[in-house]
């Protein structure tokens, strides 16, 4: 199971001592360590700790807790490629003559570019897994571009997306068979209603953030949970996107909003990545779709030439650039 880890390290260990027996000093370690992100803990094994405690202690409780697994963009989001580790000029060497195959349609040709190119730039090598894995989609090697997205996704590199790896979910459903809890396993769902079990945009709005219909699956996988689990029938079904936006009287202006954030989320992390490219792209259609909802909004207008300035400068490269996005409020982070 789940449980049978290495045991945690020296930090941990003396955190929970020091924390076990004082609510007070509990809330006030936890607040330190959002003021200081360096002393947090992130790991396999303090997620399953504290995971196995808030489903414990919901047991005791009397609660019926129902888990979830964690659902990503796996298709559609390319890695991340920082400027620290790879030169703009080598990236835009290699990946614009396999793009340009792409855009011709000629997958195989690109595949094999790719292929060749990432025995000699091993920088390089994770992106260039990444657009092999696009081509073999495009000529129908779903297996096979399973297999290479969740390799991406499993290194542990995240691309500024908190994406779920393998590891984490199999452990949600170890716990769900341990404890004897309800399970909503989100990420087949959202396998079972993606192309060829790749999820990408069409359920996502960027790296980890549902779409509206994807957030309407979810909701449905809790439903069904609890009607399974307290014999209570599901009675208002949300049937579609539009089923949704009606009950829940999201309006145009509200759509727009939402989409305006995500692409101003996909513009920030395009900073300082050597061919921001198809984050750009993402951006710029979200902030088309937001300007075709609510025409007035002049951020939607803004988001759009922020980004062609990107594509024409060094404005997301260069420091000075991003501490003035930053001093305008045109950028997360």
């Amino acid at each position: 199971t789940g449980g049978r880890r290495d045991p945690p390290p020296a930090y941990e260990r003396f955190r929970r001592a020091a924390t076990a027996r004082s609510t007070l000093l509990r809330d006030l370690w936890y607040l330190v360590e959002n003021h200081f992100p360096p002393l947090r803990l992130r790991s396999m094994e303090s997620w399953d700790y504290h995971l196995r405690r808030v489903v414990e202690m919901s047991l005791r409780k009397g609660l019926t807790p129902i888990l979830a697994t964690v659902v990503s963009n796996t298709a559609d989001i390319d890695p991340g490629l920082s400027i620290d580790n790879v030169k703009q000029d080598e990236a835009r060497s290699v990946l614009e003559h396999g793009m340009l195959l792409e855009t011709q349609k000629h997958y195989g040709e690109a595949l094999r570019h790719y292929e060749a190119e990432s025995a000699f730039h091993p920088a390089l090598r994770r992106y260039l897994k990444y657009r092999i894995a696009r081509c073999h989609q495009a000529l129908a090697h779903y297996d096979l571009a399973r297999r290479f997205y969740r390799e991406l996704v499993d290194s542990g590199d995240a691309g500024n997306f908190g994406r779920a790896s393998s590891e984490q979910n199999e452990l949600i459903r170890a716990l769900a068979g341990e404890y004897g809890v309800p399970l909503a396993d989100a990420e087949r769902i959202f396998e079972a209603h993606s192309p060829h079990a790749l999820p990408g945009n069409t359920l996502f709005s960027d790296g980890h953030h549902p779409n509206i219909e994807g957030y309407r699956l979810l909701a449905t996988a809790y439903a069904q949970e609890l009607a399974t689990t307290f014999g209570e029938p599901i009675r208002r079904p949300l049937a579609d996107e539009t089923d949704c936006i009606r009950r829940t009287s999201l309006s145009r202006r509200d759509q727009a909003k939402a989409l305006l954030a995500s692409g101003r989320w996909l513009f920030s992390v395009a900073a300082r990545h050597a061919y921001p490219r198809q984050r750009l792209e993402m951006a710029r259609e979200l902030f088309q779709r937001a300007q075709r909802l609510d025409p007035d909004d002049f951020s939607t207008w803004m988001g759009m030439q922020m980004v062609a300035l990107a594509e024409r400068s060094r404005i997301l490269s260069d420091q000075e650039g991003l501490d003035w996005l930053g001093r305008h409020d045109l950028f997360y982070g």
